[in-house]
């Protein structure tokens, strides 16, 4: 599993670790902006202050989620392409139209890809919002962002 996210790799980890009893390895990887932090306990509370972050090839955000093939090509090689033949499958989750990018340079191999959006009426991106259309122009499902199922949805698919 391939998580990729904006966000910060370090909570990811956590709340998977604290949730599900989840660690990354070698099937489980979490691409996400890292925090660098200092080799020393120098910030007064003794705690070591972040000082960057990773990757270094510049932060993950959801305009350069087609990047994700490239940054973690040692994932796709060895977690996509087992012994027993090669898994090409995709599960995207996005909250903006834009998310499905993600999969763009491995789509070609692909032979099932499932999108997934929550949908935000609210949300206002780069001065105007999206609306409904762009988002089933795009995914394959579309769910409110503000639903109290949550995630339900998906993980009663991947009881399938």
């Amino acid at each position: 599993v391939l998580i990729v996210s904006a966000g910060i790799a370090d909570l990811i980890e956590a709340f998977l670790e604290q949730s599900f009893g989840a660690r990354p390895g070698p099937l489980l990887r979490v691409s996400a902006n890292r925090m660098v932090f200092s080799g020393t306990g120098d910030h007064p509370s003794g705690d070591r202050p972040v000082v960057g972050w990773a990757p270094a090839g510049g932060p993950c955000h959801s305009h350069n989620k087609n990047l994700t093939f490239s940054r973690e090509r040692s994932f796709f090689d060895a977690a996509c392409m087992p012994a027993a033949g090669p898994v090409r499958h995709a599960l995207v989750l996005g909250d903006r139209p834009y998310d499905v990018r993600v999969t763009e340079l491995v789509r070609p191999g692909l032979g099932t890809e499932l999108r997934v959006g929550f949908f935000d009426a609210e949300r206002v991106e780069g001065g105007g919002r999206f609306d409904l259309t762009d988002y089933t122009d795009t995914y394959d499902i579309v769910l409110p962002a503000s639903s109290p199922a949550g995630l339900g949805p998906v993980l009663d698919i991947l009881r399938l």
